[in-house]
């Protein structure tokens, strides 16, 4: 009870410490009254007995000292003293405080900026009530694969873990990826006013597992998950509802047609429900599972086809480890069980992850693209923490008198410590709140960017929330605490140990003493201008491979050239399919708005397949498990390489008989016919491939050779291409390799839509409201719009360094020249010529520039290179497009670039310094 009131006493002094000062002091006076009173009647004189009052009570300020002591937290009122101190000294200079600031705000504004986009793709939980309990479903495979596939399991596995869990679940819901499927309004079941939405067909206990409460209307009920396509049901998301419908309130009771099958609409979703991440497609809207059939008519589903998600909600109490132990066992249990093909891919282990939006993040490629991009980001922190710690260096290095007089007063080195490193938390604490305000500032432009990236990429309705949370607000507070700890501590410990008496001598008026240059700080210059280096050369690199993308030559036409999109039913179903596409083709072929009609293979729509040469005539059945190598093989009608403008070079293309009986004969790329068959001719050659990937080998020859084509990716040429009979797209398993298209040349204005529309409509009824065209230019200018997303942000991050760089160079000349000021006077006075002194100085002061050029040179040269060589065929996408990595241009303009930049924060201060009179220099301190 007394350590509580000694407590609450403290406590208390904190907010009345005037009051209890001026009690205390009455009360010292009283006690001196009292004593001096008592001298008095002992018959001492007044004067004697004020004396021996003040000899017998001691020293009254040491008394105060004590109380003061024992009656607040001395550690935490040293400790405001230091704050007060420090901001008293950074208010003094502003200039310093001012840089210092930038700098940090810098780095820690761009750090906090990608872990906030990191966080919102891979941290943040999914929109559902009590996210943390909501796990995910994941699994290995015997053959190590990877993508959206792991995540993905039967009907039948879903029903056997949810049907035999101990309780470890309190709810498990399974929902398939958002397929797009052609909706229709009911009131323009009549029109071709027909769009292709996301929809998703989820268990009926979705939204109750979720705790997703709609905000119209009602969830599905248990009963519409057990009885197969009885009255169609659908809900809506809260933006489809908005944008296709007007935010209509009477909404619910109405219809919505997908494919052939009216669906009533039973519910709206609340607008912050968007899905559960791990998909490409966000849903806009959801339908029982038990109505698959009226969804995809066209569509065969097996009760072992592993398209499903599956996401449970854990038990009060129940551990993670335990729920996925148990989950493991059941999954393998069924499996077991089940017949094994040559395709069947065993599942290995089955893991639980908390349901983020992101589900690949325990994917190798994302850790090693997120690690990687923390990385240079880091970099831009390191030369950041490099400019702060200089200055810091420099100032401490200023006030090594003053530290020296604080310790000869008798202030220990750890109360120094302290001091010192306050300030630097008080600066970096700044810095840090500068760089959280500019990392919220910059999320709405970040978010922009991102959402076109993704839309560029194929992913559609995907929300990015980059509004910071606390993990970003804590990342923030950690990145600073570090900092200020990292660029605090050296200096500190390095001027807190002086040798007194050299310091109180040394005042710089010395003619023979000449400044020694700190090695830490030429350390640190030289880490902000190698990091400069790297960043502007990637940067350049980047931009060089940019305005290289905007004059690149696809190798075949995209302008006035359009794929015509359509549900043309199953894909597995590849006979009906290539006969449906034919009768539309044929009927397309005779309208007046179009130029020409093909069917064959699109852009990054070839399939890579492995391939074996022989001779004219032989015929060969080689093992499985023997290595191929591998090429591009797209299908090709007789019409398709004069419709793309692939010009043959030798040889001939294919003919209408040869397309219309499946002939083995191929055309092939130049890059191809060098690749396969260098030093010979290549037309006539046979070569044999392995049409569905489990060893069915053909025999192809070669009749015709075609120029190269940026076909995989419009960055590079295609290494190799094949075109082969389209015909023959159904030897690869249909949709699952080989996705043929119609293919035609029209107007750019699209004034053949319409047209099309009702030759469709003519020719095939049920796919006239899917159709769409869709320009073959879009193609390359959606990898275009990726590749200014990098460079923009490269050249954001250049920037932010080469800023922090040239900041850091011209504060150490200046502190520098500073303290060179009384040197320089006293060569000018003897005679010295400016431009002398100039070399001499800057030459001097640029050696970690020189330093840190060589460094970022050879780690620039080094990326450029591992880059270069991991351009392996065939899905590999050249960012440079083909700009070498010894790129002079780049090299060579970046490297004086930053020299300028060196000579130009040198010359400000020192040009200063020559202009000072010698005689004031002389004189100067």
């Amino acid at each position: 009870m007394t350590r509580l009131r000694i407590l609450a006493w403290r406590i208390l002094a904190i907010f009345k410490k005037k009051k209890i000062e001026n009690e205390f002091d009455e009360e010292v006076l009283s006690h001196l009254d009292m004593l001096v009173e008592d001298n008095i009647r002992s018959g001492m004189t007044e004067e004697e007995a004020r004396l021996a009052a003040r000899r017998a009570f001691g020293g009254v300020e040491r008394v105060k000292d004590l109380h003061r002591d024992k009656r607040a937290f001395v550690a935490l009122e040293c400790a405001w003293k230091d704050v007060v101190y420090g901001m008293a000294g950074l208010r003094k200079n502003p200039g310093f405080t001012v840089f210092g600031v930038l700098a940090l705000a810098l780095g820690v504004g761009a750090n906090t900026t990608i872990f906030n986009a990191y966080n919102a793709s891979a941290l943040k939980p999914i929109p559902v009530f009590d996210p943390g309990n909501v796990v995910r479903f994941t699994r290995n495979f015997e053959r190590h694969t990877l993508g959206n596939r792991r995540l993905l399991f039967s009907y039948d596995e879903y029903l056997h873990v949810r049907d035999h869990t101990d309780g470890v679940f309190t709810d498990l819901v399974a929902l398939s990826t958002a397929y797009e499927h052609v909706i229709l309004p009911s009131q323009a079941a009549n029109t071709v006013q027909a769009k292709r939405i996301p929809v998703q067909l989820v268990s009926a206990n979705f939204f109750d597992g979720l705790g997703i409460i709609p905000e119209m209307g009602r969830r599905f009920l248990p009963e519409e998950d057990r009885v197969p396509g009885a009255n169609p049901i659908v809900i809506l998301s809260h933006e489809f509802w908005k944008h296709a419908f007007g935010g209509d309130p009477q909404i619910l009771g109405q219809t919505v047609k997908i494919n052939k099958t009216s669906f009533k609409i039973v519910g709206v979703t609340p607008p912050e429900f968007t899905g559960t991440g791990a998909t490409e497609q966000i849903p806009n809207l959801w339908v029982p599972l038990s109505m698959y059939s009226q969804v995809s008519p066209d569509e065969k589903w097996g009760p072992n086809r592993q398209e499903f998600e599956v996401l449970a909600r854990l038990s009060r109490n129940v551990t993670l480890p335990r729920a996925q132990a148990q989950t493991d066992v059941l999954i393998r249990q069924y499996d077991s069980g089940l017949i094994t093909t040559d395709e069947t891919d065993k599942t290995t282990g089955v893991f639980l992850q908390h349901a983020v939006w992101y589900s690949a993040t325990d994917d190798n490629k994302f850790q090693a693209f997120a690690v990687g991009l923390m990385l240079i980001v880091g970099l831009i922190l390191l030369t950041a923490c490099a400019n702060l710690a200089n200055m810091i260096l420099a100032r401490s290095a200023a006030r090594q008198r003053e530290i020296a007089v604080r310790m000869a007063l008798g202030a220990s080195r750890g109360r120094v410590v302290r001091q010192l490193l306050t300030e630097s938390f008080l600066l970096s604490t700044l810095g840090g709140v500068a760089g959280l305000l500019l990392a919220i500032w910059s999320s709405h432009p970040l978010q922009v960017k991102l959402q076109e990236s993704l839309i560029a990429s194929g992913v559609t309705g995907l929300q990015i929330n980059l509004e910071p949370d606390m993990r970003v607000f804590v990342y923030a507070l950690a990145t600073t605490v570090v900092v200020a700890f990292l660029c605090g501590l050296s200096p500190a410990l390095q001027f807190s140990k002086p040798d007194l008496s050299a310091a109180f001598k040394e005042e710089g008026t010395s003619l023979s003493h000449r400044l020694k240059r700190s090695r830490l700080s030429s350390g640190l210059v030289a880490i902000q201008v190698a990091v400069s280096m790297f960043l502007l050369i990637s940067a350049g690199l980047l931009v060089r491979g940019l305005l290289k993308s905007q004059v690149a030559d696809p190798g075949f036409e995209t302008r006035h050239v359009f794929v015509l999109g359509a549900d043309y039913g199953d894909r597995r179903l590849a006979d009906a399919v290539s006969a449906r596409q034919r009768r539309l083709a044929e009927g397309i072929r005779s309208l007046p708005e179009i130029r020409g009609v093909a069917i064959g293979s699109v852009p990054s729509g070839a399939s890579p397949l492995a391939i074996r040469i022989s001779g004219p005539s032989t015929t060969v059945s080689p093992r499985r498990s023997s290595p191929s190598p591998r090429t591009l093989v797209s299908y090709a009608s007789d019409s398709y390489l004069d419709l793309l403008g692939i010009s043959l070079l030798r040889g001939r293309n294919f003919i209408g008989q040869e397309v219309a009986a499946g002939a083995h004969v191929a055309v092939v790329s130049e890059a191809g016919a060098r690749l396969f068959w260098p030093d010979m001719d290549a037309l006539g050659r046979h070569f044999q491939i392995d049409m569905d990937r489990r060893g069915n080998w053909a025999d192809f020859e070669v009749v015709g050779i075609t120029k190269d084509v940026r076909f995989e990716n419009p960055s590079r040429l295609d290494p190799s291409h094949f075109y082969l009979p389209v015909s023959l797209a159904s030897a690869t398993r249909g949709d699952l390799f080989a996705k043929t298209d119609i293919i035609l040349a029209a107007p750019g204005d699209l004034r053949a839509l319409p047209a099309i529309q009702h030759a469709v409509a003519a020719i095939d009824r049920e796919i006239g409201p899917s159709i769409e065209l869709i320009s073959l230019e879009k193609f390359s200018s959606e990898f275009g719009l990726q590749e200014e997303l990098l460079s923009l942000f490269s050249g954001i991050l250049s920037f932010l360094a080469v800023t922090l760089a040239g900041i850091g160079i011209y504060g150490v000349m200046t502190y520098l020249v500073t303290r060179r000021t009384r040197e320089i006077g006293v060569r000018v006075a003897l005679g010295a010529s400016p431009r002398n002194v100039l070399a001499f100085v800057i030459l001097d002061g640029l050696l970690p520039v020189f330093a840190g050029m060589l460094v970022g040179l050879a780690a620039a040269a080094a990326l450029s290179a591992i880059l270069h060589e991991t351009l392996v065929f065939p899905g590999s996408v050249d960012l440079l497009y083909g700009v070498p990595f010894y790129d002079p241009a780049t090299f060579l303009g970046v490297s004086c670039f930053v020299l300028g930049l060196a000579l130009l924060a040198s010359l400000v201060p020192l040009l200063g310094a020559l202009r000072v009179d010698p005689m004031i220099a002389l004189r100067c301190q």
